[in-house]
């Protein structure tokens, strides 16, 4: 009643699909309802819920801009993070040089290749340590649940090698111990420890510690297991990390990064070898100039040397440091796989994906590149590159 009495009245409404849900057809819909079909509507999904979140924000903040209605006034912290992201974006404007890539340079990637076995949309993709299996998963949703299997597939010839159910949710992360006998997974609700070497769950961590579990990442001697809440840069200073016992599942506790035992030596994607640099998504806005961007972080200090973007202005999905830490990889909302060269933050490789991706990994040895679609597909690339060329 309430949203046909909105469109009766001309009310600008904003369809919000969540849990993989597309829009119905005028024909499904009451026909006082039946106008939503022909509004364009936003998307929320468990893996990305924040930065979706903040799509729609921004969308409702621009009708409320258009209608003349007051803007809320921005608090003093809003202000000062504002104030100090316009200051890191023009300090990275001013570092960056213009940085033309020859063409022995350039990035390429080779034929594709697709292993369909998802009933359901793929949200994370990776590699093992050799980088001769790729591991998919995603499925379930908010509504209607479904298919949180996770896959493991031979890479050099797309042969399904066990499937690996237990999640009851959304598997929003998958990751491999770097001694390479064992598997990470996370769920909203639980943590899984898998052995490789016959696809047996040796333990769920379960309890509030892995609630919004979103980000997992080994320790270097796969002795320890860490994870962040999804929606929290996993750099910032508020958020908690918490910490198992990889052979026991004990849990060890919970800790801000600053005080996190051994923080650079856990392996997360968001971070360099090392924990050289960090990376975190922006929306930067400066006066009237707003863009997407990937800003580089010394991670101590926190200066800025770089902002990874593209004259598309698109929003980045997913992203990764490359092995090695001279490059980052990047899945785009614009169906966009992108390679930037951190040296200098020239894009060397820029490929079309046909369907959104939702993940991305790139393989150890730095020979396959690999995405989860929503078209609940799993793609795969070989990277060509020039002889002299490193990613």
């Amino acid at each position: 009643m309430e949203v046909s009495a909105a469109l009766q009245r001309k009310i600008r409404v904003i369809p919000v699909l969540v849990g993989g849900a597309s829009l119905p057809k005028p024909d499904q819909l009451v026909p006082e309802l039946a106008p939503l079909c022909r509004r364009q509507a936003i998307t929320l999904t468990g893996s990305a819920f924040w930065q979706d979140a903040g799509r729609l924000v921004e969308s409702i903040e621009k009708v409320i801009g258009r209608s003349g209605n007051p803007p809320r006034p921005a608090s003093a912290t809003t202000r000062a993070v504002s104030r100090k992201t316009s200051l890191a974006a023009r300090e990275a404007r001013r570092q960056r040089p213009a940085a033309p890539v020859s063409p022995t340079n350039r990035i390429r990637f080779g034929r594709e290749r697709v292993f369909r076995a998802h009933r359901k949309p793929v949200k994370t993709v990776a590699f093992s340590p050799d980088s001769q299996i790729l591991a998919s998963a995603g499925g379930g949703s908010w509504l209607g649940g479904g298919d949180t299997t996770i896959r493991l597939w031979r890479v050099a010839d797309g042969r399904l090698l066990r499937e690996m159910p237990g999640h009851n949710d959304t598997v929003s992360k998958v990751v491999f111990s770097p001694d390479g006998l064992r598997l990470a997974s996370c769920c909203s609700s639980a943590i899984n420890i898998w052995r490789l070497s016959d696809g047996k769950l040796l333990r769920a961590l379960t309890g509030n510690e892995t609630e919004g579990a979103g980000s997992l990442a080994f320790s270097n001697d796969s002795s320890r297991l860490a994870c962040w809440v999804a929606g929290n840069s996993g750099e910032n200073a508020d958020t908690t990390y918490d910490v198992w016992s990889v052979p026991k599942g004990k849990h060890l506790g919970t800790y801000f990064l600053s005080r996190l035992p051994g923080r650079g030596e856990f392996q997360w994607e968001h971070a360099s070898s090392g924990r050289r640099m960090i990376a975190s998504k922006e929306f930067i806005r400066i006066e009237e100039d707003a863009y997407w961007a990937i800003v580089v972080k010394a991670a101590k200090g926190g200066t800025v040397p770089l902002e990874l973007k593209d004259n598309d202005n698109a929003e980045p999905g997913e992203w990764m440091f490359c092995p090695g830490g001279r490059s980052l990889l990047a899945a785009c909302k614009d169906n966009v796989i992108r390679l930037w060269r951190l040296e200098d933050g020239a894009r060397i490789a820029r490929m079309q994906v046909s369907s959104v991706p939702n993940s991305v990994a790139i393989s150890p040895d730095q020979q396959w590149v690999a995405v989860g679609c929503e078209d609940k597909t799993v793609r795969l690339w070989p990277v060509l590159r020039h002889s002299s060329t490193q990613i």
